[in-house]
């Protein structure tokens, strides 16, 4: 019993110490990674793998990572340009050689706007947001078959489609200078709610930020 106090007192005082460090304070410029899963309209997402003796169907979806950057322009407004990556692979494996392979690959190029929601006068580290924006989405399908062990296809067809995404999250500091990011959006690709590669984007990360901000408050 005792060293089950003792243990929930040491947590207690961490999260304490942890939440005076991470106290608030305004940051000019920052960077963050993020991993994400793109929920398309196209498929339902996830891993699948199914196998038996004839057929092995190995099914990845929606899987990726963002490289964002953001700089503050006023006490509750930040421009951000995020570059990502996303992915779906499946793949078809018959016991007579007939296989396929088919990836489609997503490298999305935005700008957009981030508000803070959390006063800039409040020290609280969870700093809720909302953000919106537009940009490129760079789409790739790739299609490799082989059809026996001398006939092989590949095709690569690439386009560029605008679109545009709204979303939200929270950054939880850490530090000052260090955050945990959540963050989620929905992105229109040719600002259409119905194509293919459209849908819910979920993403969890860590960011990083520099440079003393004077609030005009």
């Amino acid at each position: 019993m005792k060293r089950k106090l003792s243990f929930i007192v040491f947590i207690s005082g961490l999260l304490f110490i942890t939440t005076l460090q991470a106290q608030y304070r305004p940051k000019n410029l920052g960077f963050g990674l993020r991993g994400s899963f793109w929920n398309m309209n196209k498929n339902d997402g996830g891993v699948r793998i199914t196998s038996n003796r004839f057929h092995n169907d190995v099914s990845v979806n929606g899987a990726g990572a963002w490289l964002y950057f953001f700089s503050r322009i006023d006490d509750y407004w930040f421009v951000e340009f995020n570059l990502g990556g996303i992915s779906e692979v499946k793949a078809d494996d018959y016991y007579y050689n007939n296989d396929k392979v088919d990836v489609a690959a997503i490298t999305p190029f935005l700008l957009g706007f981030r508000q803070d929601l959390m006063h800039p006068r409040s020290y609280s580290a969870l700093r809720p947001y909302l953000s919106f924006g537009v940009g490129a989405y760079w789409i790739s399908d790739i299609r490799v078959r082989q059809y026996d062990y001398y006939s092989d296809e590949v095709v690569v067809d690439t386009n560029f489609e605008p679109g545009g995404y709204a979303g939200g999250g929270f950054n939880f500091h850490l530090t000052p200078n260090l955050s945990l990011n959540l963050d989620a959006k929905y992105h229109f690709i040719d600002y259409n709610v119905k194509h293919d590669y459209s849908g819910f984007d979920f993403g969890l990360g860590i960011s990083f930020m520099w440079g003393r901000y004077r609030s005009r408050y």
